[in-house]
């Protein structure tokens, strides 16, 4: 077809939209409302998650509990088997496990989303590093196993599962420089 030609019906004959689209074929295709919905939450998702991460690392513990619904569950599983229940668990656990370390830093990249209404499921790869106290190492690659809901606020975690895949608490190189604040 030349350029700014319209494709008038009979182009069309025979061209199912449906089995075009980026879902698979078959299945209907969403509205661009329901498309846009799902982006929308997917970033919030997404964005709780980088939360997550940012209020573990400067030990915002305000923030940390507004990420949560208040019967959430946090696991720490093998070698440590943690487990949490409600918010103010949940949030005695961060003190624990971060207020006396002398540097924490949490790396979250991208993870893979499932959304179904107001609930969803996500799966996230996570490097943590940790120094403190005293002569303690903490360096490791684990897996985040999530669910959310959606809350009046946005969405919550309503638990988060921690599965080691690799722990190292040998000694290594480095130094801290502290944790910058938001400007």
């Amino acid at each position: 077809m030349r350029p700014g030609a319209v494709c008038r019906p009979a182009c069309n004959a025979g061209w199912d939209r449906r089995s075009h689209s980026s879902r698979t074929r078959g299945t209907p295709m969403t509205t661009l409302e329901q498309r846009l919905q799902r982006l929308e939450d997917e970033s919030a998702i997404r964005a709780l998650v980088a939360r997550f991460a940012d209020t573990c690392i400067r030990a915002d513990h305000d923030g940390f509990k507004a990420l949560w619904t208040d019967d959430g569950i946090w696991e720490i599983g093998a070698p440590f088997n943690l487990r949490r229940d409600g918010i103010e668990a949940i949030a005695a656990l961060l003190h624990q496990l971060r207020d006396e370390r002398n540097f924490f830093t949490q790396l979250v990249p991208t993870g893979v989303i499932v959304i179904e209404g107001d609930r969803a499921a996500a799966r996230w790869p996570v490097r943590e590093l940790a120094t403190g106290p005293e002569d303690h190492y903490y360096d490791n690659v684990a897996m985040y196993s999530d669910t959310f809901v959606r809350t009046a606020s946005g969405w919550r975690f309503s638990s988060r599962s921690y599965t080691y895949l690799w722990l190292n608490t040998e000694p290594f190189g480095g130094q801290s420089f502290g944790t910058p604040q938001l400007p």
